[in-house]
This record gives C-alpha cells, structure tokens and sequence, in this order.
C-alpha cells in the first residue's frame, strides 16, 4: 500500500473571527454637515469671514482628531496581532535563518576558492601561450639568419675567380655554413628548453553560486569628492528649523549658507 505526501500550501494560519469595520452612520452625517457649510465659504475677505473660517476649521479639524482617535483605537489590537504573528514566524524561522546562512557561507567560501584556481589557471595558460609564442619567434629568428649566412657565404664563393680564391672560398662558405649550423643547433637546444606548459584543467564554476561584485565604504568622503552621483545628502529638517529658531532675533531671520530661509502662514 503506497502512501502520498502532500506539500503544505500554508505555515500560519488565523484562528478566530476577524473585524467588521465602518464608520457610524451618525459621524457620516455630521461629515456632511460639516462639509456643506464649508463649502460655503468660498473666500475669506476680510476679519468676520477670516473667524467663520477658523470657526470651521476647529470644527473640521475636532473631527478629523476624532477619526484619528477611533482609528488608533480599532487599529491597536490588529497592531498587537501583527506582531504576535511576527514574532511567531520570526521564532520559527530563526533556526532556518542561521542554517540557511550557515550553508551559504560554506558554498560562498568554496565558491571563492574555485574562483581564484580558475584565475590561476587562466594565468598559467596565458603565460604558457605568450612563451610559445616566443619560441616560435625565436626559432623563425634563427632559420632567417642561418639563411642569411648560408646566401653571403654562397655570394662569397661565386665571386671567387682564381683556384685558389675558389678554394678559399669554398672553406670559408663550408666554415660559414658550419658555423651557422652550429649557432642553429645552439638556438634550438636553448628554445627546445623553455618550459612547455602541459594542458591545464580548468574549474568550472560552482552550480548555484555566482559570483558577484560587492564594495565596502573605506572612506565616504573620499567617494563624494571622486563619484557625487554614488552619493546621496539629505538635509535633517528637524536640526535645520531648531537651528533657524535658535538663531532667529524677532522677525530678523538668520543667514544660513546653502538655505533660503522665509516666513510662511501657519493657520492655529
């Protein structure tokens, strides 16, 4: 009798009833009230329009610090089960997590060592193909000039004319011939020499690795002044504004390089 084992589909689940949320219908009807009178206001000109508006501002905004209230109320057990269930799925992950991260260290470590024989190999090879490369020129460098020697030499014997300059000439070509056939034996017992590279093999990469650039910041500064666009400034608003009323006197507002600083209405 076979049996089968059924993937799970899920970890966590939710027991219990969840939330019905709305907003009451009496708090709509209020909105729209509120909303309705507003809208009538459509231009503040002059002090008894300027207190409507603030009138209606206080009302718009106790409602909107209402809602605020309600939300953060209803919200707060869902918050409280959110994090349950973090911490829960944290939990029961955090074993996995340093498996995980454990294995990974050991495939990234092995993957590095692969890497760098590779190079070494890579290296040999193109060291082992430029030296047969001057083998090759130095053995065609001595065919060429044992040719030369063996043309001057025949040049030379040509141009005799008397038997015994025929004579002399002969012996010097056979000398000249010797001589170069020496230096050619010479040149191809030391090029013969060199060291032949015999084929290396070449790691494959590790299956499920790839190697990837990565960087650590050794010095932000020096990054800024060579690369401004690897680079992100943000100003700290918060410092800025309780610099700016530090330094401001009255109305006189302070000078602060590299900031406009300017009044802006702010209703209460």
């Amino acid at each position: 009798m076979s049996t089968t084992t059924l993937e799970p589909t899920e970890a966590l689940i939710l027991s219990g009833e969840g939330y019905f949320l709305e907003v009451l219908p009496s708090v709509i009807e209020q909105k729209s009230e509120l909303l309705k009178f507003s809208a009538l206001i459509v231009e503040v000109k002059d002090a008894v329009s300027s207190d409507a508006a603030g009138h209606q501002i206080k009302k718009l905004a106790a409602m909107r610090t209402l809602v605020e209230k309600s939300r953060t109320t209803v919200k707060a057990p869902v918050i409280a089960t959110g994090k349950r269930i973090d911490a829960l799925a944290g939990d029961f992950q955090a074993e996995l997590t340093v498996e995980e991260n454990r294995l990974k260290r050991l495939q990234g470590d092995y993957a590095v060592a692969v890497e760098q024989e590779r190079q070494r190999v890579l290296a040999e090879m193109e060291k082992a193909r430029q030296a047969e490369q001057e083998r090759a020129r130095l053995a065609e460098a001595a065919a060429a000039m044992a040719e030369r020697e063996r043309i001057a030499a025949e040049a030379a014997a040509f141009a005799a004319t008397t038997p015994e300059e025929d004579a002399a000439a002969e012996a010097a070509a056979q000398a000249a011939e010797a001589a170069a056939a020496k230096r050619a034996a010479e040149e191809a017992a030391r090029v013969a020499a060199l060291p032949v590279a015999a084929p290396a093999f070449v790691p494959e990469a590790v299956k499920g690795v790839k190697m990837v650039a990565d960087y650590e910041v050794e010095d932000i500064d020096a990054l800024y002044r060579h690369n401004v666009g690897l680079v992100t400034l943000t100003e700290r608003r918060k410092e800025i504004l309780e610099a700016i009323a530090r330094q401001t006197i009255g109305e006189a507002l302070p000078t602060i390089p590299g900031l406009r600083v300017f009044l802006k209405p702010q209703v209460r």
